[in-house]
């Protein structure tokens, strides 16, 4: 299983997240880490040869890249490219899981289910019936199918590519990153591509997985520590990359 990583230079985010998710889903799993490095985050304290060291700590088989510029989308889909195998696992270094997950299950419901082309970790809670994708008392329900909790049908414009932990169809992905370009955040691609009617989007359908009685399944551990060292996104609703607000008092 490839374990596709786009990163920033904060190798204890890294370490947290890559811990949690080694030992709740990945354990027992050959994997290989397609791990993108953007020269961002804590590097006055920190080098990118200590983000790799972490990568190493948990798996043997690590491809690296490691651009002179940081990109969002860029890195999102040079890991992308790199996938191999039938699925694969999109993880952005700063999420925590937090209880035990089965990959194989997640595999077996992707291979019964041929036109679901993700399933996402939630934020919120699940029953036995019903999934949120966020602890927002908006966020709409998602209904447990049989196999997973399934994207409503009149949610489905807004669905696609999201940065949370994902399994994700390798050739839906692959599909999808001849048109990805580094100007517009991948979500916002997507989700134009899908509102277009564009059939390699429109066509597939998009799960959440997790299971009855979890309140939370992952946590984000990236956004208090970036605001701490004053990282921020160049945009919230259009992210294409970090910024640094150091010295700009």
């Amino acid at each position: 299983m490839d374990i596709c990583t786009t990163a920033t230079v904060r190798p204890e985010i890294l370490d947290r997240t890559l811990r949690s998710f080694y030992h709740n889903l990945f354990s027992g799993t050959p994997c290989r880490l397609v791990l993108n490095i953007d020269p961002i985050g804590d590097t006055s304290a920190h080098t990118t040869e200590e983000v790799i060291e972490v990568g190493h700590k948990y798996f043997d088989n690590i491809l690296v890249n490691c651009p002179e510029k940081p990109c969002f989308p860029y890195a999102l889909k040079w890991t992308w490219e790199q996938a191999q195998g039938k699925f694969f696992f999109n993880l952005e270094d700063d999420w925590e899981l937090l209880a035990p997950m089965s990959l194989e299950d997640m595999v077996k419901a992707m291979n019964l289910d041929r036109n679901l082309a993700s399933l996402r970790f939630p934020k919120g809670g699940a029953t036995e019936i019903y999934c949120t994708q966020s602890r927002s008392p908006k966020e709409p329900k998602y209904k447990y199918n049989g196999l997973y909790y399934e994207c409503p049908p009149d949610r489905r414009d807004k669905e696609g590519y999201f940065g949370s932990p994902s399994l994700i169809r390798t050739s839906w992905a692959k599909r999808l990153t001849k048109t990805i370009d580094n100007s517009r955040s991948p979500e916002k691609q997507l989700r134009a591509l899908k509102k277009a009617g564009d059939k390699r989007v429109s066509n597939w359908k998009y799960g959440v997985w997790s299971r009855p009685g979890i309140n939370r399944l992952i946590v984000d551990i990236g956004t208090s520590w970036r605001r701490s060292r004053r990282i921020r996104k160049n945009s919230y609703t259009n992210f294409t990359e970090w910024s640094s607000d150091e010295g700009r008092d």
